[in-house]
């Protein structure tokens, strides 16, 4: 039997088919950032599952559920929850604006342990500048001909969604759960979209027309953090639900830092001060928690 067919009738333009079927869904995209994260288990970090069932309130699934551990193995984790996401376009690029300087010191992962669930801020917990960026959109390059069709800030949405559907699901079972020790969580879109930050000066911006007439700054970027407003069914089991005073603490509250990798970056993000600082500062040990 020929193994490079799927039927052994198969023309050879089927297989090319079938290849580029596949490619377009992702699936090939998935298990390259599996083998590229595999790499790293002497590094304390392992692929903990694989399309991970979730609930937040309804169903969906987890590309990835990677663990960072300390080298004492003690029960404490950094739990990813990775979405991956290829850009179905080679010409396809992300691009990010910043948000208000109000957001700055902003919560950048949860913490759970014993008789313990609280945010980590950049600022107050972690010491470390983090950009905030606001909204994002894709730019296909390949639809340029017509302006009006080459920008698309849905793709971009409804992958921080679904990142942050599958992380709170996570995190909503956790809670449910006894802790053993130090959880943090963290939501990651892995992508093969290019990224980068816009520049500009606000000011720069016509009030009457709403368009930028100088010249577009970009700035190609590793990695960014996303503050993406992800709100569930009022009424629904929800754990962030507090009886808030403002609507302002409400918004940040339902607010999630949605951290956005490119795929030939993944070693930076792993190897950013952000991933050593939460590793080294907040993975407690059982025996010292409580």
């Amino acid at each position: 039997m020929n193994k490079k067919h799927p039927n052994h009738d198969s023309p050879e333009k089927d297989i090319q088919v079938w290849t580029q079927a596949i490619n377009t869904h992702g699936i090939f995209f998935k298990k390259a950032v599996r083998e590229k994260i595999e790499q790293y288990q002497d590094d304390d970090i392992k692929i903990v599952d694989e399309e991970c069932p979730v609930a937040f309130p309804d169903q969906t699934s987890i590309d990835l559920v990677v663990a960072i551990e300390k080298k004492d193995k003690s029960s404490a984790k950094l739990i990813m929850i990775i979405e991956c996401k290829r850009a179905y376009a080679k010409k396809k690029s992300w691009v990010f604006f910043k948000g208000n300087a109000s957001e700055e010191n902003m919560k950048i992962t949860y913490h759970m342990a014993i008789n313990e669930h609280y945010q980590i801020k950049t600022k107050n917990d972690v010491s470390i500048d983090l950009c905030p960026y606001s909204d994002g959109i894709e730019i296909d390059l390949g639809k340029m001909k017509d302006p009006t069709k080459g920008g698309n800030c849905d793709s971009i949405y409804k992958a921080a969604s679904q990142v942050c559907k599958g992380y709170l699901g996570y995190l909503q079972a956790q809670s449910d759960m006894p802790q053993k020790g130090s959880i943090l969580s963290i939501p990651v879109i892995i992508t093969t979209a290019p990224l980068f930050s816009c520049e500009n000066d606000f000011q720069d911006i016509d009030l009457k027309t709403g368009n930028l007439h100088a010249e577009l700054e970009l700035k190609p970027q590793h990695w960014i953090a996303l503050r993406h407003p992800y709100s569930n069914v009022q009424g629904d089991n929800d754990y962030r639900e507090r009886n808030y005073h403002d609507i302002s603490a409400r918004s940040y509250a339902f607010k999630e830092t949605v951290y956005i990798v490119n795929s030939e970056h993944i070693d930076d993000f792993f190897k950013s001060d952000l991933l050593i600082k939460l590793k080294n500062n907040f993975l407690i040990p059982y025996s010292r928690v409580g």
